[in-house]
């Protein structure tokens, strides 16, 4: 005897969340996330504008994407990567540019 999925109780079955498999408790995977690039030396950054969103980037160490820090005031990266705060809000000067650590999830 087979159950059709449509047969299951909404109270179950929660349309977009799961797969059509038979266990109806299985997740769907997420989908990937696009990283921002990583930080560059000497390159141009801006802040927030009327028509533009902050420049968004992650240090050259953290491949996986774990830290994200926002221009908060826009100018140019120093030659040399900053030490990135580990605390989300923290901001830390580089060159001309200032970048807030950004708090995920």
């Amino acid at each position: 005897m087979s159950i059709k999925f449509d047969s299951v109780p909404e109270n179950i079955r929660r349309p977009g969340t799961y797969t059509e498999v038979h266990d109806h408790r299985i997740p769907r995977p997420r989908a990937a996330q696009t990283l921002p690039p990583c930080w560059q030396a000497t390159h141009e950054y801006h802040a927030m504008g009327p028509q533009q969103n902050a420049d968004l980037v992650i240090p050259t160490y953290a491949q996986s994407g774990g830290d994200r820090f926002e221009c908060v005031i826009s100018g140019t990266s120093g030659s040399v990567e900053p030490k990135w705060p580990y605390i989300a809000g923290w901001q830390v000067i580089d060159g001309t540019v200032t970048w807030r650590k950004v708090r995920l999830g």
